[in-house]
């Protein structure tokens, strides 16, 4: 007789163990381990294994034979993290009577889930709660003049740090999530009209020896870097000082498209993000810095700027704030 409750399989016999799962419980005879792994780990136990695949979430899986562990990644559903179940092996050694064919790992589909808010507040060890639902990502400065490495700024050490850190592939995959996600995406870029009215004479982070060393608009140098490039539609907003707010519309633009949050990916940490973060928290935005989508022209100011960014805003990764929607893996029958 097969029990009826999870608690009473806890405390089955040998004979009841090969009973299918009951209402509540998560894994079928012979029990195995489950716990969180890289797919490398799936494939390696699946190719000792000789039943077809199941799947398990977004991850196909084999079972493997009673007397293996097995260890998965479990992925639950989009815009969710890494979750696991943990449970203990009992199987018995020595060859299956029933046949390993007979032999099926089953999980509840529906795992619990544990979700990281976009924005939420404080540094990456967040709080429990969502803060917000509707954001936005900034592209900040991404401009040639500064991560190009033909750039008029490229030896003062943008470049370098964009190079080293992987800054203009780690922005690709924030962008590429977030227009996944039906994000809005919006660019910054600073520039200046030809003649150069609009140029700050007397201030010490515009000086320039010549017109010549000024990011004029319409040139190739305030072009967003190729490997960023915006996608028909996306908004680019022009400025003409260090904060992408002031004199623009980019406020006009956010409450158009209902934001309410904003990630913040760009050159320089310590200039334009750092003023984006903090206008953006006085506009009563919720804010999430993109720590390995930003750059400065050294790792000192830049980790610098996070301690400041971490007083009004997040800060985290772009996996942990941007993380993948689900994961695939296809196992062929082993031969």
């Amino acid at each position: 007789m097969c029990p009826k409750s999870s608690a009473a399989a806890a405390r089955a016999s040998p004979s009841q163990r090969n009973c299918p799962p009951t209402e509540g419980s998560d894994i079928a005879s012979p029990a195995v381990e489950a716990s969180v792994g890289t797919v490398a780990r799936v494939s390696a136990l699946a190719a000792r294994a000789a039943s077809p695949p199941v799947t398990l979430n977004a991850v196909a899986v084999r079972p493997a034979r009673s007397n293996e562990r097995l260890s998965v990644a479990i992925v639950d559903l989009p815009g969710l993290k890494r979750i696991s179940k943990r449970h203990q092996a009992t199987g018995r050694s020595g060859p299956d009577p029933e046949g390993d064919d007979a032999k099926r790992l089953s999980i509840r589909q529906q795992s619990r889930r544990i979700i990281r808010p976009f924005g939420t507040r404080g540094n990456r060890d967040t709080a429990e709660k969502p803060l917000r639902t509707r954001p936005a990502l900034l592209i900040l400065d991404m401009i040639n003049d500064l991560v190009h490495p033909e750039g008029k700024k490229a030896t003062d050490g943008y470049y370098e740090q964009v190079s080293s850190r992987n800054v203009l592939a780690r922005t690709a995959i924030a962008l590429d999530r977030a227009r996944d996600r039906d994000i809005p995406v919006i660019y910054i870029v600073v520039g200046f009209s030809p003649g150069y009215a609009d140029w700050p004479h007397d201030s010490p982070l515009f000086r320039a020896p010549s017109d010549a060393d000024k990011p004029t608009l319409g040139t190739w140098g305030t072009r967003v870097h190729d490997a960023l490039a915006p996608a028909p539609g996306e908004s680019i907003v022009v400025k003409r000082r260090v904060s992408p707010f002031h004199g623009t519309h980019l406020d006009l633009l956010l409450r158009k498209h209902d934001v309410d949050s904003v990630l913040l990916a760009g050159v320089a940490t310590d200039l334009v993000v750092l003023s984006a973060a903090r206008d953006a928290h006085d506009r009563d935005y919720g804010v999430t810095v993109l720590e390995d989508a930003t750059a400065t022209t050294g790792l000192a100011l830049h980790n610098a700027a996070l301690r400041l960014i971490e007083r009004t805003a997040a800060v985290m990764t772009v996996e942990e704030a941007l993380p993948l929607r689900q994961v695939r893996v296809h196992l062929a029958p082993a031969h």
